[in-house]
């Protein structure tokens, strides 16, 4: 059985315009939610997410993930817009589908990344959280024709005389 890390890397793979690869507890088809979520559906925009480009939707984003994970999971619609975010931590049994026209755009500002531990090299390092984070979770999943965009301003390399990801 594969991690939870690698089933999130081969569900985003869609978002990417990638084949999706079907394995067991994953999506079933795309654009379904993964096993065992929930019938609840939310949409970004209920939580105050604009989608326009220029205001930071995270919170939002964020809201909108910590209240699936209260009703067991639930499908978090994101409709048409350029949603720009920082770092997301998905939670189990939360499907993130993005719709046509969807994009989450990564924040220009490191801030916007929390320091943390992170494995870099086979090490355990301080460095900034990724885009879209999951610890111990499991059936979660994103789908749609919509499109993830990293920020390529976020530095990622490791300064190997301190130890830390650059500032």
């Amino acid at each position: 059985m594969q991690s939870s890390r690698r089933r999130f890397l081969v569900t985003s793979a869609e978002v990417a315009g990638l084949p999706l690869v079907l394995m067991p507890n994953t999506l079933a088809a795309a654009g379904e939610p993964p096993a065992g979520t929930t019938s609840v559906k939310l949409n970004v925009r209920d939580f105050g997410a604009t989608g326009d480009s220029v205001t930071k939707d995270t919170l939002a984003f964020q809201q909108a993930i910590d209240r699936a994970n209260a009703f067991g999971g639930a499908e978090i619609f994101v409709p048409q817009g350029d949603y720009l975010i920082g770092s997301i931590v998905l939670h189990s049994n939360v499907h993130l589908h993005l719709d046509a026209g969807a994009s989450l755009l990564g924040s220009p500002e490191l801030a916007d990344y929390p320091l943390m531990q992170v494995r870099w090299e086979g090490r355990w390092v301080k460095g900034h959280s990724a885009l879209i984070t999951a610890t111990d979770a499991r059936n979660m999943g994103i789908s749609g024709t919509g499109r993830i965009v990293g920020n390529p301003t976020i530095p990622g390399r490791l300064n190997k005389q301190t130890g830390l990801c650059p500032a």
